[in-house]
């Protein structure tokens, strides 16, 4: 259940993305974006920085914003 909530959500941040015309161009396939969205904001990704190579949560939270928004937000905006 965790997962889909997980989906959903996901989904409905790249829907608005590009919606509001601020999708990068490069993601011209949703469900690609929607799938990289998900693996950057996972567990396991966080489980992997945070637990098993000693990141902070704050330089995580830090750095995955900002991987997210250089991969998925327009340069032009």
């Amino acid at each position: 259940r965790q997962i889909c909530k997980s989906l959903n959500e996901s989904d409905m941040a790249i829907d608005t993305l590009e919606k509001e015309g601020n999708l990068n161009s490069e993601w011209s396939n949703k469900a690609e974006a929607v799938d990289m969205f998900m693996t950057i904001i996972s567990f396991a990704s966080w489980e992997q920085l945070t637990i098993e190579y000693g990141w902070p949560q704050d330089q995580y939270i830090d750095y995955i914003t900002s991987v997210a928004k250089q991969l998925f937000v327009s340069a032009n905006k």
